[in-house]
C-alpha cells in the first residue's frame, strides 16, 4: 500500500543504514525507519508493528550476536514490498536462528512469571512471516510486518468508555 502521488523512484528506493553494534543505534535505527515509512502513511497498527520487530531484533543481535565488545556493524535494509513493510537485518555475530527458539510457556500465575525472555515471541507475533538464513559468516533475518495504508484525510481516534457515575 504505497501512496499514488510518490514517485517510481521513492517506491522502488530502499532504506539502508549501517549501524554499530551499541543499544543506541536502536533508536538511530528506529527514527529513520519512522522517517522512511512517513511517505507510505501507514497506519498506527503497522507503525507499531514496524517499530517491535526492529527494536526486538536489533536487540537481540547487539546483547547476544558477539562474544567481545569490539565494534562491529549491523546492516539494516528496510523497504515497502506491495503490501508489507520488510525489515532485514543482517550481522556477522554468531550464527543464531531465532524462529528456532522454543516458544516460553505461559505462566498459570502472575507468580510464575518471570521479567524477559519474551522479545522473540513477541516478533514472531507481530511479523506476518519471518525467515532466517546462514550466508557465509553472516546471519540475515528477514521479517515482513503487513502494511496497512491509512487513507489521506483521516483521523485515529480512541473510543472513551463512558464513566460510571457510581
Amino acid at each position: 500500500m504505497i501512496d499514488p502521488a510518490m514517485t517510481d523512484d521513492r517506491r522502488a528506493s530502499p532504506l539502508r543504514l549501517k549501524l554499530r553494534n551499541r543499544r543506541d543505534a536502536i533508536e538511530q535505527a528506529r527514527r529513520s525507519v519512522l522517517d522512511y515509512l512517513a511517505p507510505h502513511r501507514p497506519c498506527p497498527a503497522t507503525v507499531y508493528a514496524a517499530e517491535l520487530v526492529l527494536e526486538e531484533a536489533l536487540m537481540n543481535v547487539i546483547s547476544y550476536a558477539y562474544g567481545d565488545r569490539t565494534a562491529r556493524e549491523i546492516d539494516l535494509t528496510v523497504r515497502v514490498q506491495g503490501a508489507d513493510i520488510v525489515i532485514r537485518i543482517e550481522d556477522d555475530g554468531i550464527a543464531f536462528d531465532p524462529l528456532r527458539v522454543p516458544e516460553p510457556p505461559t505462566p498459570v500465575s502472575i507468580d510464575e512469571s518471570v521479567p524477559g525472555g519474551l522479545g522473540i515471541k513477541l516478533m514472531r507475533r507481530a511479523a506476518r512471516s519471518a525467515a532466517y538464513e546462514r550466508v557465509g559468516d553472516r546471519n540475515v533475518l528477514t521479517l515482513a510486518v503487513a502494511c496497512i495504508e491509512r487513507p489521506p484525510g483521516t483521523v485515529t481516534t480512541r473510543a472513551r468508555s463512558p464513566r460510571s457515575s457510581a
